[in-house]
């Protein structure tokens, strides 16, 4: 009687075991809605140098002219341009608890008079460089006018924890910069209450929602041209895809 109470107590506790495991769960922050749990917003620095984009009137790039903010991510973004060498460094910060993370940007392919349209993109992780994006319009009949929910930087090679992003646009040279989100994956513990007997069990998976695209690139310098939107109607995790440069 004694081993079969033992052996009933070692059931128990594995079954326990297993509904406080660790999954990995994806976290949206959006440019002025922020974190989808905690509601922290990303830092915009400097401050008075931010727009925000879907009401902004004295942009030359605003809404539908050219955007189309039904294919922004909640149909907002933050605008900003930085006009070259001397001018202060244009700086999205974004704090995070988690071992990966993908930046999403709104990306123009048009040159359009009176703006500047090229995207130039640097990227710090906890202060250390990360990567960079550059894109300079290459407008023709076979290529959209503007990237949406394009993914211009990933990186999945984190160590759980607290982390800080920095996407910084600066140098010689004038660019625009227009902020949609990021997603980032941390891990919770899954403490479900224990079902009844005669309840089938099945594992559960992370849930990711329509937004979080199945394009990833590697962390280091990317070009617009290595990266595809994927549609936004497919609710599946972000896949590494390899790139060569």
């Amino acid at each position: 009687m004694d081993t079969i109470l033992a052996a009933a107590r070692c059931v128990l506790f594995a079954c326990i075991a297993a509904h406080v495991a660790a999954v990995n769960v994806n976290r949206t922050v959006d440019d002025q809605k922020g974190d989808s749990v905690t509601g922290v917003v990303p830092l915009f620095l400097p401050t008075d140098l931010w727009n925000i984009g879907q009401t902004c009137t004295s942009c030359v790039i605003r809404a539908g002219s050219p955007i189309d903010p039904g294919q922004v991510f909640d149909g907002t973004w933050r605008d900003a341009t930085h006009y070259g060498d001397g001018n202060p460094d244009r700086i999205v910060q974004v704090s995070f608890t988690g071992h990966a993370i993908y930046v999403y940007h709104t990306i123009i392919n048009i040159l359009v008079p009176g703006a500047w349209t090229s995207t130039n993109l640097t990227f710090l992780v906890d202060s250390e460089y990360a990567g960079n994006y550059l894109h300079n319009p290459t407008p023709n009949d076979s290529t959209p006018a503007v990237f949406y929910q394009m993914l211009v930087y990933s990186n999945t090679a984190l160590e759980q924890g607290e982390h800080m992003l920095q996407v910084v646009t600066s140098g010689d040279s004038a660019a625009l910069i227009l902020f949609d989100y990021v997603i980032y994956t941390t891990t919770e513990d899954d403490s479900q209450p224990l079902p009844s007997p005669s309840t089938a069990t099945a594992s559960r998976e992370p849930t990711f929602s329509a937004s979080e695209h199945s394009s990833q690139l590697s962390a280091s310098s990317l070009r617009s041209s290595d990266v595809a939107r994927a549609p936004s109607t497919t609710p599946i995790q972000p896949s590494i895809a390899s790139t060569s440069l």
